[in-house]
């Protein structure tokens, strides 16, 4: 199965968790990812056939990969913070000096960062999970965790280091966003 199946299985599980149970779409989104992410981890963690086992290369080119994206949700997730400060401190101390649709538009745009962060963090560390052959029940703890902020931030700068020193150990030159080319 592809990552688009997994894709579309977790927004179907998502809208049936949504109207089934009368969850919000937070909490549907949480859990289906969760459910998810379980699937992806248990096919994953099948024994591959000897003619299907990943060459070290292909291994090095998903975690290079998934070291890309967590690099983006890195950013990602400090932006969401800076944001997310921004509205707290204007609800508090600026409430009345800015207009309600400013807020409002504030607040829109900081949840889009979040939700890209957490995209690129899933696919990071799906990556890097399958790249640096992570335990199976490891990568649906990390989906989850992403979900609280500041240690999703400290999670992602974890699996950076533990990818820079896999790749530099496999002799590539890894700068601060990622190998260099």
């Amino acid at each position: 199965m592809t990552h688009t199946t997994y894709t579309i299985l977790a927004v179907i599980i998502t809208l049936i968790l949504q109207n089934a149970f009368q969850l919000n779409i937070f909490a549907a989104a949480m859990i289906s990812v969760i459910i998810c992410g379980i699937v992806l981890s248990m096919v994953g963690s099948q024994k591959p056939v000897e003619s299907q086992k990943p060459t070290i290369e292909s291994r090095l080119k998903k975690v290079s990969s998934g070291q890309n994206f967590v690099v983006h949700a890195i950013i990602l997730n400090i932006l969401f913070s800076m944001l997310f400060g921004l509205i707290i401190f204007s609800d508090l101390v600026l409430k009345s000096t800015i207009p309600l649709t400013a807020r409002q538009t504030l607040g829109l745009i900081t949840l889009l960062v979040w939700a890209l962060a957490i995209m690129f963090a899933f696919i990071g560390l799906f990556l890097l999970a399958s790249g640096l052959d992570y335990p199976s029940g490891v990568f649906p703890l990390l989906c989850f965790i992403q979900f609280i902020p500041l240690i999703s931030l400290i999670t992602l700068l974890q699996a950076h280091l533990k990818a820079n020193k896999e790749l530099r150990n496999a002799g590539y030159e890894v700068g601060l966003l990622g190998v260099r080319h």
